[in-house]
């Protein structure tokens, strides 16, 4: 990436929900945006400085002769400024992903000073000594953490839009002569090298399996199917109601009771019927002649 690619806003006032927060600056690249607090020494402290867990920074175990607020320590400073901008620009609908920030160190000329341990002061926070080479590391960092370009020249005319920063902001030709890209890549392409193939790893020989253990199979009896159960059907409750009266019994007709009393004394009847007949027709016979003799 050029060297000219890029946009330093120093000492700038973003919006904020107390009003508005200081800045002491926005440095915009095509790989992200970096929020700068820049911190000097009162006098030369020549040492390691570290970031304790709590409690103020440290240069060889004594307290670092910083420019700070009496109860706040740089990184804490940084991260209010760090997420009102990026409050804003989300308020603004511009989603540019993850905005770092940075603790830039202006040491006394001739103190030499080391950086130790400073991973307490949070993620997406860097320490750095403003020194040419240590700038120029982070700035190439934050390409080498996108992978590719997410602010265009637009981007950061809209970011400094949100921000109430448009009339500090350059022109869109300048950032274009600036190296800002015009578009932005699609997101179906590659922003990584593919990895080289490597050759698939022996399979080692399957082990033999055993052999089936055979059982013996019982034998079994034959048995005869078994004879489905009768079916039981349940007598129809009879229900008859106390209300309802009882029907009166019904005499059989005459014809039929003769008809049943004749089927019940069967032939001995007509036996007797026939000698009644014979008798009668004899009777009638000497009836006749006793009236009709002489």
């Amino acid at each position: 990436m050029s060297t000219r690619c890029r946009l330093a806003l120093v000492n700038v006032n973003v919006p904020s929900k107390a009003g508005v927060r200081q800045v002491d600056a926005l440095l915009f690249t095509p790989h992200g945006l970096l929020v700068c607090e820049i911190k000097g020494f009162t006098r030369s402290q020549p040492g390691v400085l570290t970031v304790p867990l709590n409690g103020p920074w440290l240069v060889d175990g004594e307290p670092a002769a910083l420019h700070t607020l009496a109860t706040a320590n740089p990184h804490e400073q940084l991260r209010g400024g760090l997420f009102d901008t990026k409050n804003a620009l989300e308020a603004a609908g511009l989603n540019v992903g993850f905005v770092r920030g940075a603790v830039v160190l202006v040491v006394i000329p001739k103190t030499e000073l080391k950086l130790g341990d400073t991973r307490n002061v949070g993620p997406g926070i860097d320490v750095v000594l403003a020194q040419r080479k240590m700038l120029r590391r982070l700035v190439h960092q934050m390409r080498d953490r996108t992978g590719r370009p997410g602010w265009s020249a637009d981007t950061v005319l809209d970011a400094c839009r949100a921000l109430d920063l448009h009339t500090l902001a350059p022109t869109r030709e300048e950032l274009l002569a600036d190296g800002f890209p015009d578009t932005l890549p699609t997101a179906d392409r590659p922003t990584s090298v593919p990895a080289v193939p490597t050759a698939p790893k022996p399979t080692p020989p399957a082990k033999p399996a055993a052999p089936p253990v055979q059982r013996p199979t019982p034998t079994k009896k034959a048995t005869s199917a078994p004879r489905p159960a009768p079916t039981k059907v349940s007598p129809v409750p009879q229900y008859r109601s106390p209300a309802s009266p009882r029907p009166p019994a019904q005499r059989p007709a005459p014809a039929a009771a003769s008809a049943t009393a004749s089927a019940r004394r069967g032939w001995p009847t007509l036996v007797v019927l026939a000698v009644i007949a014979v008798l009668t027709t004899v009777a009638c016979v000497v009836i006749y002649q006793a009236f009709h003799g002489h």
